[in-house]
């Protein structure tokens, strides 16, 4: 469904066609709408603990943000084809996909500016002064990818929703912080060409944070870019507890990924070349987000999730995309949220905006 971003939801007659087609296939999933995926597994007979049990908790918890106990059943489920559908990698890291999205910008006569940090939002009549940190813009529409919490800190005076924000503010911070480590390491003899994703668990009996689960993304043996000859870039992460940034307990995680790594993945990190740690305090100070939230929002059982399927602005023309709004995180979602806004943006007004500089 994500691969067709009219479906989710509905944007059109034929996408709706295609839905009440489709129908039939949905009625055995009413009943797990709002529920657990440990109720599912139950029903199933499936939740005896196990390498089954490991394996989807710690799928659920890098894509859902939490564990079977607590995920919601029909986010879960939609995620569990994750292995087989195929995890997609991009040669040069995620830089590569930043920089392929300012050229489709500036292929379409769109400006991307830089260094100019957005300073305060003020609306006036039927439009919004955006102040920068070098210049001052006059538009009829903001589409801002922060954090709820950082929205909010720049907007000066009320939005017409304030419910719908601090709704959105309050789920960002059921959410996770991460503990990083960035590394460059000797490929093994044996290892395939191609990049590879592991995920490794040192105690299936203890939660999956704080350096017991360890998410690892390997680069390709050609991403000579990347790495010398010989070596790969390793990027090892572990959920955290949101806002906990002292320096003691960051250290302590840290060595734990250490540890684990060294134990469930010892061809990896047989000859390091060198490693960069991160953590929440370096995603607050590199990326603006408050606390060093990363990750999304946890999709735990609640009708809830369910709320915002149809975007909507907080105030005439303003409007909050990334991984903090449905549908939630990783690169295609927070592109189809992306899609549906501008989607509803430009059916509302009939078509682009000029830029008064």
């Amino acid at each position: 469904m994500l691969n067709d971003p009219e479906l989710l939801p509905p944007l059109s007659g034929g996408s709706l066609l295609s839905h009440l087609r489709r129908s039939p296939q949905y009625l055995g999933l009413l009943r797990w709408l709002g529920k657990p995926l440990k109720k599912v597994l139950e029903a199933y007979q499936l939740d005896k603990p196990g390498l089954f049990h490991s394996f989807l908790n710690a799928t659920c918890q890098i894509t859902v943000q939490c564990g079977v106990e607590e995920a919601e059943a029909l986010f879960a489920l939609s995620t569990l084809d994750y292995y087989f559908r195929g995890t997609q990698h991009i040669r040069g890291g995620l830089g590569e996909l930043a920089k392929g999205l300012v050229q489709a910008i500036e292929k379409e006569q769109g400006d991307v500016l830089y260094t100019r940090r957005v300073k305060r939002l003020t609306r006036s009549k039927d439009r919004w002064l955006v102040e920068t940190s070098k210049e001052n813009f006059e538009v009829p529409v903001v589409v801002a990818n922060v954090l709820p919490r950082a929205l909010n800190q720049l907007i000066d005076g009320p939005v017409d929703d304030p419910e719908r924000l601090k709704r959105w503010e309050k789920s960002v911070e059921t959410g996770w912080g991460a503990c990083m480590l960035y590394r460059v390491v000797k490929r093994p003899e044996n290892a395939k060409p191609g990049a590879c994703h592991i995920q490794l668990i040192q105690d299936p009996t203890k939660a999956l944070q704080d350096g017991n689960h360890l998410f690892c993304s390997i680069s390709g043996k050609g991403e000579r870019d990347r790495a010398p000859e010989g070596y790969a870039t390793m990027t090892v992460s572990t959920h955290v507890k949101h806002g906990d940034k002292r320096p003691e307990k960051i250290e302590e995680i840290q060595q734990r990924m250490r540890q684990g790594l060294k134990v469930l993945a010892p061809e990896w990190g047989e000859s390091i070349l060198y490693e960069v740690p991160g953590s929440p305090r370096t995603f607050e100070r590199f990326t603006g987000r408050p606390d060093g939230f990363v990750g999304g929002v946890p999709r735990r059982a609640g009708l809830g999730n369910y709320k915002d399927l149809f975007p909507k602005s907080l105030s005439k023309g303003l409007y909050l995309v990334g991984d903090s709004v449905f549908p939630g995180q990783s690169t295609l979602a927070t592109a189809l949220g992306g899609h549906r806004v501008a989607h509803t943006i430009l059916r509302s007004s009939g078509g682009p905006f000029p830029i008064d500089r």
